[in-house]
């Protein structure tokens, strides 16, 4: 008795997948990495910036956003979510993620600082930069320290972690340190 369904049959995984973009004639074939293993060696590495932890150290551009504690608390946000999330991976992108975390807990924390001492120094009258040194001094410096070295350092650190991945040996020193 033969059925009218059509043949529903998995394709066969040996054949070339037809929707895959081919080489051009006479090209090589492009090298595919094959997925990390639950607990990679120091062989595994160099690999992609979400799989070594660097993409949470990469989300330090976001501190391009021209606003000035919106620079700082942006990527602060992005980098404590993410390096917690890699950290979850494997032990190579839980000490790079983690590190990531950290710093993005930084710029979190500076910002509302910030504003904390804003609001606790001007609460009784207005600063003036003539009558109350210290406090303006403070001021200042907690403006360029937040508006200005955090998300510089923030966009200096996502360009080192995109540029240079981590290597087997860097690898290697994290994997046996604990």
């Amino acid at each position: 008795m033969s059925s009218s369904l059509p043949d529903f049959t998995a394709p066969d995984a040996t054949a070339p997948d037809s929707t895959a973009p081919q080489p051009a004639p006479g090209q090589p074939a492009p090298q595919r990495r094959p997925p990390l293993p639950p607990d990679p060696g120091p062989e595994h590495f160099p690999a992609s910036a979400l799989d070594d932890g660097r993409l949470a150290w990469a989300l330090g551009l976001l501190a391009l956003v021209a606003l000035p504690l919106a620079s700082a608390a942006l990527p602060g946000i992005a980098m404590l979510i993410t390096g917690l999330v890699l950290s979850r991976r494997n032990r190579v992108a839980k000490s790079v993620g983690l590190r990531a975390a950290a710093f993005g807990a930084v710029g979190i924390a500076l910002p509302a600082l910030f504003i904390l001492t804003l609001f606790v120094l001007t609460s009784t009258e207005p600063v003036s930069f003539d009558e109350e040194p210290v406090q303006s001094a403070i001021l200042t410096v907690g403006a360029i320290v937040t508006a200005v070295l955090y998300p510089l350092a923030a966009i200096v650190l996502a360009i080192v972690a995109l540029a240079r991945p981590v290597t087997p040996a860097k690898a290697a020193r994290i994997l046996h340190s604990r």
